[in-house]
């Protein structure tokens, strides 16, 4: 535990009339025609105050290293509000430049002016002071009457007599802040109307699948309810708040319960809250929420016994064979989901407990199906590959279990002459169409794409207005030179490398990274474009092209796919989807480049595309908008590139083309082709286009964003800032694209918020069924994790589809 041995003061200034400035504080001797006030809080030297602390309290709370960045205060005159106010405090930022303006040799913060804190000269109540750093936590806070009472000089309630022309310095004093003995601070927001502050308090047991009950490690949240059950939080009162667990010393698990300080108004005053499930020593358990709902403070007082005793609400997980107590959270606002959509639709979760989903579709009589892509390669995990059918319940009955018959990943799957037409891998990892009857019967249409032995797969399938099949198809690598970033697959297939769609010639530019495939340390190889690692190429070296590339979309008549393969377009990093308007135009969505590997490149955006036929589209060397990546601003720091050599002389650091596109035949894409500008890594994946019912939105494009996997794929992406994680619209006319369906909290993964099953996690399909809703599948929680290769895990059964519909009116 961290002792406080130092102290901070913090200057609030508040002015009659006017503001204050730094000379202000400075000479508080001015003769100057104005009052002013400041405060200082000073962070007490808690360690020395310990016989104060009750004897149930184990330690105190620890000071964070936050620094300062704004200060909340509440003041009143005459019972009544008049510097913000007991659930809307006035937040003052405060100056970055601290000095030590009162000599004491200490530096002091002071705010910035702010005209909510010029005053008239009078009496004012200080009711609240609380002290945040830049990111909203919360770092210190001047206690009321409770536990910390005895640990400062002056505990809130304060009064404060401000005049005419004086200037004044009161010192507040703060103590650190931990929302785990949130009620030992005295209530936050003491009600000047004689409001009274009531206890919540929750307890809870845990039952494994024999039924034997442990007690919960949880935490809780609440906030003021905002009355919109699609938004329902408001202002905070306690978030994340964890209850205490530990061992006695018989060595049997204790938790205690959890109290929160609720503000109980005139009326009826709701708070919704949310408790969430947490791991124990005790039991094995993922993070989830709950329960989560709207309760009152007739509900808190209900609790109450008649000698003001609170008892507690006791909840009751897992398999315990009971109910709660009180039954508060049956009428769970959450209970259906946190999805946002616009006005005038509704979100369902049609099914969920699948693994990994990726795709659905419609047989001939519109009963839906869902195929399950299987375990992954690295480890390999115990997933079947599977094809199930949804019934209108949710309920799910397996079609085909094509485990040990197909290689994972099953990427997409569409319904054609009574036939699953799938993409998967090869026996030999190589990209492959394979055919699925409704009695698991399977036949291979064909196999051999080399580049999908690599990280990137055979993706969408679709059936195109000429009746031919097309198949979009991933590049091996992060921009076409195969490198340490996909050492687990070189491994497997020592030979995979990207492989073009016609003859290209060469720049000749090898990229120096450590040998992987050999034990020595140190070791260093140099690896060209479209070859396998470890092997150089030369300036003119021509390589071959090939009918079954990568980076490309591919097109087939299924009775006879060896024999009519042709390349549709190609010069594409990692094709996901494809789709059609009922004019015929194309449309393609695309992962971009990561900022991974021997060539790393610092996109702009992810990129869905419009597609034209016979089309090089210019990856490796063009970016997601279409750009050259000679344009210096796609470069990386060095320290994420490559060393690059020619002939074995280096030549740089830098991206550079690898192909000589003149010599090539080869025409740089427009970037007109662009359809819609994704935010860089939000992975868009799986699409469609609305049909007419969609009135206004008809012949929209409708685009999963799967979401990004930083750090291993960009580590020059804040871990706070995710990108994806939700379904987009782009108006094909306009090129507008605009977010359709997210999450309610905020950006990324419902699992982000602790919200796993209750919003879109890693949306990876959107579709439109027979009946014009929309469908879209959620492939589920996935997490860094650095330990493996590659550095992913995959929750189990977190896997859902969810149906959007129009409201009627």
């Amino acid at each position: 535990m961290k002792k406080l041995s130092k102290y901070l003061s913090l200057l609030i200034c508040l002015a009659t009339l006017f503001s204050c400035s730094q000379d202000d504080i400075k000479n508080n001797n001015s003769d100057q025609e104005k009052a002013t006030l400041s405060f200082g809080s000073l962070l007490n030297d808690m360690a020395g105050n310990r016989s104060a602390i009750k004897e149930h309290l184990d330690d105190l709370p620890e000071c964070t290293d936050g620094t300062p960045a704004y200060v909340e205060v509440a003041l009143s005159q005459d019972g009544s509000w008049v510097v913000g106010s007991n659930t809307n405090p006035l937040r003052v930022e405060l100056s970055p430049n601290a000095a030590d303006f009162d000599g004491d040799g200490v530096d002091n913060f002071f705010t910035k002016y702010s005209p909510d804190l010029e005053l008239v000269p009078g009496t004012y109540t200080l009711e609240y002071f609380s002290v945040f750093d830049a990111t909203g936590t919360q770092l210190w806070i001047a206690p009321r009457s409770g536990l910390f009472e005895n640990m400062v000089g002056t505990a809130l309630p304060m009064d404060i007599p401000l005049g005419a022309g004086v200037k004044k310095y009161v010192s507040v004093d703060v103590v650190c802040y931990d929302r785990r003995m949130v009620n030992e601070y005295g209530y936050l927001f003491f009600d000047i109307t004689q409001n009274e502050v009531i206890n919540f308090c929750i307890f809870g047991n845990f039952c494994d699948e024999n039924g034997r009950h442990f007690p919960v490690h949880f935490s809780a949240s609440a906030w003021i309810y905002t009355g919109d059950p699609q938004n329902p939080r408001g202002r905070s009162i306690s978030l994340n708040t964890e209850n205490e667990i530990g061992v006695n010393s018989n060595g049997d698990a204790f938790a205690k319960p959890l109290c929160i300080a609720l503000v109980d108004k005139s009326g009826t005053d709701e708070y919704y809250v949310e408790i969430t499930l947490l791991d124990s020593d005790a039991y094995d358990a993922q993070p989830k929420l709950i329960r989560s709902g709207v309760i009152t403070d007739t509900d808190v007082r209900s609790l109450y016994s008649a000698d003001n005793n609170t008892e507690y609400f006791h909840f009751m997980e897992g398999n315990c064979d009971a109910e709660d107590t009180p039954d508060l959270f049956s009428n769970d606002l959450m209970a259906d989901n946190i999805i946002k959509v616009p006005a005038g639709f509704k979100a369902v979760k049609l099914a969920d407990g699948l693994h990994l989903p990726t795709s659905v579709t419609w047989d001939d009589d519109g009963n839906l199906f869902v195929a399950e892509a299987g375990g992954g390669l690295f480890p390999k995990e115990l997933a079947p590959i599977r094809i199930l059918q949804i019934m209108p319940n949710g309920t799910k009955v397996e079609v085909a279990n094509l485990s040990n018959r197909v290689e994972p990943s099953l990427v997409a799957m569409i319904w054609h002459n009574g036939w699953f037409y799938i993409t998967h891998r090869a026996d030999d990892l190589t990209g492959a169409v394979s055919r699925v009857s409704k009695t698991g019967q399977v036949e291979l249409v064909f196999k051999g794409i080399i580049d999908n032995q690599a990280e990137h797969q055979i993706n969408d399938i679709r059936v195109g207005p000429d009746g031919m099949m097309y198949v979009a198809v991933g590049a091996a690598g992060n921009a076409g030179v195969v490198d340490m970033s996909i050492a687990p697959w070189v491994k497997l297939s020592p030979n995979l490398k990207a492989r073009p769609c016609q003859d290209i010639v060469l720049i000749g530019r090898n990229f120096e990274t450590p040998n992987f495939m050999t034990p020595e340390e140190g070791d260093k190889v140099r690896t060209g474009a479209f070859v396998p690692f470890g092997e150089a190429t030369t300036p003119g070296q021509v390589i071959q092209g090939v009918t079954l590339c990568g980076g490309s979309i591919l097109k087939f008549n299924p009775e006879n796919a060896i024999g009519t393969i042709t390349t549709h377009a190609w010069g594409f990093r990692n094709l996901i989807g494809l789709t059609w308007d009922s004019n015929g135009n194309m449309y393609a969505a695309e992962n971009g480049y990561d900022n991974r590997g021997a060539r790393p490149v610092n996109d702009e955006i992810d990129a869905s595309l419009r597609i034209n036929e016979g089309m090089w589209y210019g990856v490796p060397d063009f970016s997601a908008g279409r750009e050259p990546l000679t344009d210096a601003k796609f470069e990386v720091p060095d320290s994420l590139q490559a060393p690059v050599y020619i002939n074995d002389v280096f030549i740089g650091k830098d991206l550079g083309f690898v192909i000589d596109h003149q010599a090539s035949g080869l025409t740089p894409p427009d970037p007109s082709v662009v359809l819609g500008r994704h935010e860089f890594n939000s992975s868009p994946s799986l699409m469609d286009v609305a049909p007419a019912s969609w009135n206004e939105r008809a012949g929209h494009v409708f685009i999963a964003e799967w979401g990004d996997l930083a750090p291993p794929t960009n580590p020059l992406r804040g871990a706070n800032n995710p990108a994806g994680s939700q379904v987009v619209s782009i108006n094909p006319a306009t090129g507008q694209l605009e977010t359709f369906v997210s999450n309610t909290p905020g950006k990324g993964p419902a699992s982000r918020f602790g919200l796993a099953g209750k919003g879109i996690d890693r949306p990876f399909d959107v579709k439109f069924g027979p009946d014009g809703a929309m469908y879209i599948v959620d492939y589920g929680v996935v997490t860094i994790d650095l330990s493996k290769a590659p550095p992913y895990s995959y929750d189990v059964n977190s896997g859902s589809i969810w149906k959007i519909t129009k409201i009627e009116e």
